[in-house]
């Protein structure tokens, strides 16, 4: 086992949503009170050689070996979209692998021995935790600690895992419900499920969503196959983020080929992830294989698009590329031929070697390959280039994120957009950033949180919304971006996300002490990551893909981190003179500074009052609420006032009358009383309780009269006369 991915000392521990898989050898313990320490070491050395192996070919991190038990990580250090699925996979893998090892262990130990697994996905700390400089990174949080728990109820040959971590695997993996179960050491009890097996159609066709803003794409790939069916042989790199489209964009392409004439038809051989457990996907494997099998096919005259039956997709019919090659050609006599090798993310350099080869030996055929993944750049041009590649066109096709246009369409397609509260379908369009899978998977996720919820005519919203979460999967796909940044990209977007979601090359350089051109070289790297997009030329301004990829990127870091950030970045934007109030407060509040945030805050909050921005003032004002002492009777009063305006403004009459008479239990003087009390009667007015708002109308006067505040008692009389005069 390997551990290559594990950082180097000195890291800076951040928070991060991994998923903890926790497998235990099932009465080992009582095995080694009669074995030999040797003997014991020789078998667990084997079993955890075989074990780790499947969980590593997952992408697994083993993070430690517990003497009978091992404990393995899923988005940590390296981060997938898809770490769920994959820790679900490993231990689905290692269950089988103990069935193929209970020979070898009957004849070492005289009996059967089974594993357990428990697997649970959350949040975590991800850092060095104990004395010493020796200790390796692990994590600390909720999921290790019911993970652990999960594996000691499991059965022997049994996966157990919680319902937020079988949520990552469902559309993928069947799951057995097993129930409420209480877990030692918790007080809330937790849904437990067993996975089974994944569906037989796992990784296969694109969800059944229109395409919607890929037209130029689509006839850019049946304008390349036009030209390979000539003779012209074709190879399509097609790349983009995880849920841009890709495997969409292929579905509508050969559902094109198919809906084609017998005689014109092509010879499709179409390989992708399966999720076949124990067989790791790998890309070459299965391309050479499906080949091998559709030439066959092809011999026998059949010209079906799926491999016969019993079929391994990474089974190797014929071996080495000359012979893929001439079963291409003896295709290629017949039919034209499409070679499409999907999830090349999971595929190796040596892969994109070997391909290299077979497209070679392939030229002047009617064949278009195309290569669909996150990392189709493992077949560079300058590779085919070198290999001495000719008659081969090569189009790299990278997919965009959708306009709005296109993406309020794509919302619009799914069962409960009518549901949608036009503020909330903006908020989810503006996280999304145009990939349609994290459009759809954003409104599941308000499903999912019970935010959104079925009713007899369709689908209704829940009144209470509270905070809209970020999707697992979701956040999942953008920390493999970040993970795949060096440290100083890293360290600058996060800085980055502390300052805003838009923001400029002067000020950055500002913020940062460094040249602007040094802030150029960064934001050119991480535009090209796909994490932040060039806006204005004129102004040198960028900005986050999108609100999700901040928000993200600004949760990895600790509490304290952020808090010392916001601190150096709120000092340096106030020393400057250039920013407003209310970019100064968000920084002085999330560090904590009160004798600077509420200053700032009050003021910020009186303007967007002024201007009827009365949601933005209300969010901005609830910010400051808890900072405040209870012995800074001055401004815990401005506060009160200013924001129970805003909550009547808002809507929300109840909630802005209970600060106003906060504010009016903590004030004593005759004017301040008078005009509190107003404000008291104005919101009763507001509410529909007339009864009550003259009572407070009558006593402001009263207040104010004694007072000498002649201007505000004759603004209260033209508040009363409005009241009575009301229909």
């Amino acid at each position: 086992m390997s551990n290559e991915a594990a950082p180097e000392g000195g890291a800076l521990a951040e928070l991060r949503h991994v998923a903890v898989l926790f497998a235990d050898l099932q009465g080992f313990t009582h095995l080694c009170e009669r074995l030999d320490p040797e003997e014991v070491v020789e078998i667990l050395d084997a079993l955890y050689d075989r074990l780790g192996a499947e969980a590593e070919r997952y992408g697994g991190y083993i993070d430690k070996v517990l003497g009978d038990g091992l404990m393995v990580l899923f988005g940590a250090p390296q981060a997938h979209e898809d770490d769920g699925l994959r820790a679900v996979m490993a231990g689905l893998a290692m269950q089988k692998a103990m069935d193929e090892l209970q020979p070898w262990i009957r004849e070492k130990l005289g009996q059967s021995l089974g594993i357990r697994i428990g697997i649970d996905a959350g949040p975590v700390v991800y850092g060095k935790v104990g004395p010493g400089s020796r200790v390796q990174p692990t994590v600390i949080g909720d999921a290790a600690n019911v993970a652990a728990r999960l594996q000691r109820i499991a059965a022997p040959g049994q996966v157990v895992i919680s319902d937020r971590g079988r949520r990552l695997a469902a559309r993928q993996i069947q799951f057995r419900k097993i129930g409420l179960v209480q877990l030692q050491g918790r007080n809330a009890e937790v849904v437990a499920y067993a996975a089974v097996a994944p569906f037989a159609s796992a990784g296969g066709a694109a969800q059944s969503t229109p395409l919607v803003g890929r037209s130029d794409e689509l006839k850019r790939l049946m304008t390349v196959y036009t030209m390979a069916v000539s003779g012209k042989t074709g190879l399509v790199l097609l790349t983009g983020e995880a849920g841009i489209g890709k495997t969409r964009l292929l579905s509508e392409f050969l559902g094109i080929l198919q809906a084609m004439d017998a005689k014109q038809r092509p010879v499709v051989v179409h390989v992708r992830n399966r999720w076949d457990v124990g067989n790791v996907y790998r890309p070459y494997d299965s391309m050479v294989g499906a080949i091998g099998a559709r030439a066959r096919q092809v011999l026998e005259g059949a010209n079906g698009d799926a491999p016969p039956a019993g079929l391994k997709a990474r089974a190797l019919l014929f071996g080495g590329t000359k012979t893929a090659a001439s079963m291409l050609r003896d295709i290629c006599e017949r039919l034209p031929a499409v070679i499409i090798v999907d999830d090349w993310q999971w595929a190796t350099n040596e892969d994109g070697e070997r391909i290299v080869q077979v497209i070679r030996e392939a030229a002047g055929l009617p064949v278009l390959f195309v290569i669909s993944g996150r990392r189709a750049d493992l077949v560079p041009q300058a590779s085919i280039a070198e290999a001495g590649i000719r008659d081969i066109t090569v189009h790299r096709l990278r997919l965009a994120p959708l306009g709005r246009n296109d993406s309020w369409l794509l919302l619009q397609q799914h069962p409960a957009f009518s549901a949608l509260p036009l503020d909330v379908a903006e908020s989810l369009l503006d996280r999304a950033g145009g990939n349609p899978a994290h459009v759809l998977e954003c409104i599941d996720s308000l499903i999912d949180q019970g935010l959104l919820a079925p009713s007899g005519d369709g689908w209704r919203a829940v009144q209470d919304r509270g905070a809209l979460l970020v999707p697992e999967m979701l956040r999942n796909d953008i920390l493999s971006h970040l993970d795949s940044l060096g440290p100083s990209e890293r360290d600058f977007l996060r800085l980055c996300a502390v300052i805003s979601l838009q923001f400029s090359v002067a000020m950055l350089a500002k913020v940062m002490a460094i040249a602007e051109a040094e802030v150029r070289s960064h934001l050119g790297a991480l535009v090209e990551a796909g994490l932040l997009v060039a806006m204005d030329a004129s102004t040198e301004t960028y900005a986050f893909r999108s609100g999700l990829v901040r928000e993200v990127t600004y949760d990895t870091m600790l509490k304290r981190h952020r808090r010392q950030l916001h601190l150096r970045v709120g000092e340096i934007l106030e020393a400057s003179g250039e920013a407003d109030s209310a970019d100064l407060v968000v920084h002085f509040v999330r560090a904590g500074v009160a004798e600077k945030a509420v200053p700032y805050g009050l003021a910020a909050g009186e303007t967007l009052l002024q201007q009827g921005d009365h949601d933005r003032a209300l969010a901005l004002l609830s910010e400051l609420e808890p900072l405040l002492s209870e012995g800074d009777t001055e401004h815990s009063v401005v506060l009160l006032e200013r924001l129970g305006e805003a909550l009547v403004c808002s809507g929300n009459c109840a909630a802005g009358l209970d600060r106003l008479l906060r504010a009016l239990s903590l004030v004593r003087d005759p004017a301040s009383r008078g005009r509190l009390m107003a404000q008291v009667g104005w919101a009763y007015a507001i509410q529909g309780r007339a009864e009550m708002a003259v009572k407070h109308y009558q006593r402001a006067q009263e207040a104010l009269s004694g007072a000498g505040e002649l201007q505000q008692q004759m603004l209260v009389a033209a508040s009363m006369r409005w009241l009575y005069d009301r229909p």
